[in-house]
């Protein structure tokens, strides 16, 4: 069997998809693929990565994760990894000269230790649980789930 070989995606919602990642293969075909990939007996990941924070987000992210669950069978998922927005200051000066229409930088970002700008603790905080909450109702007992890029202070938080 396939299962020693983990296939990954990164997923977003479909509306951040559509306005942030030109080029790309639909929500509905990375599901697909991962789909194909459990039947054929290969283990899965995915990465929320970077989540942004909008309004309506609990609502869509909530949703991605349940399309991850109906398109795939939780035992096939090895790990789900959580990361939000963060780049540079020289990043963000990039995006916003060449993506001047963009929305992404418009929540607040803040300066973290690490020297790249992110969404407060407090934000993190509540997408990483929120996030935990839907995943785990879901996901096989064996599934890792981690934050990407993120403190030990986060880690220890959650």
């Amino acid at each position: 069997a396939a299962s020693n070989i983990v296939v990954g995606w990164s997923v977003n919602t479909p509306r951040m998809i559509a306005e942030n990642e030109y080029y790309t293969a639909s929500l509905e075909a990375r599901l697909d693929a991962a789909r194909q990939c459990a039947k054929a007996g290969y283990s899965l990941a995915f990465h929320f990565d970077p989540m942004f924070y909008y309004d309506g987000w609990e609502e869509e992210y909530a949703s991605v994760v349940d399309a991850i669950f109906q398109a795939v069978p939780a035992r096939s998922i090895r790990w789900i990894s959580l990361g939000t927005l963060r780049m540079t200051p020289l990043q963000k000066k990039v995006i916003e000269n060449r993506f001047p229409e963009n929305r992404i930088l418009s929540a607040e970002l803040v300066t973290g230790v690490d020297g790249k700008l992110r969404y407060s603790g407090d934000v993190r905080q509540k997408m990483y649980g929120r996030m935990k909450e839907q995943i785990l109702r879901r996901a096989d007992p064996s599934t890792m789930l981690y934050l990407c890029m993120e403190t030990a202070h986060m880690w220890r938080q959650l």
